[in-house]
């Protein structure tokens, strides 16, 4: 998280930037009385304040300390998962995934049923995911049971 100044000064300062902790928090010291924009940055990810949904929070005049100053990673990723098999990719059938962050802090368990769309395609947040196979539905000539051993 930075904070730029809002200044008129040429050159106009630089701004401060603090590394968040492994659970988001931040500490920025700054002077008594200046004005400034704070904005999350993180390679590609885009964020949005939490009272507002503004990209910044700007701050006029820092008189005391100010705690709350929150944001919201809303960068999202496309997920596509598919359960072929064999040399002609037959598709095997209806399945159920879970979908579960690497940090535990989201999961989802998800059916695919379709006979239509072989592929199941997932909005997820911005995270690292492991995709487990948790259930597959018989079709023709093939067990389901014999799919997940």
């Amino acid at each position: 998280v930075c904070a730029n100044p809002d200044s008129d000064q040429i050159p106009p300062p630089p701004p401060v930037c603090e590394v968040t902790d492994a659970d988001g928090n931040y500490a920025i010291a700054l002077p008594t009385g200046s004005s400034f924009n704070l904005t999350p940055k993180l390679n590609n990810h885009t964020f949005a304040s939490s009272s507002d949904g503004a990209p910044t929070i700007s701050v006029i005049s820092l008189t005391e300390s100010i705690t709350g100053q929150d944001f919201t990673d809303t960068t999202t990723v496309k997920m596509t998962a598919s359960l072929h098999g064999g040399r002609c990719k037959k598709f095997l059938g209806d399945f159920k995934v879970r979908v579960q962050s690497v940090n535990s802090c989201y999961s989802q368990e998800v059916w695919h049923r379709s006979t239509q769309l072989t592929e199941l395609d997932l909005e997820l947040p911005a995270l690292d995911f492991d995709v487990t196979l948790l259930q597959v539905e018989s079709v023709e000539g093939v067990s389901g049971d014999h799919i997940l051993t």
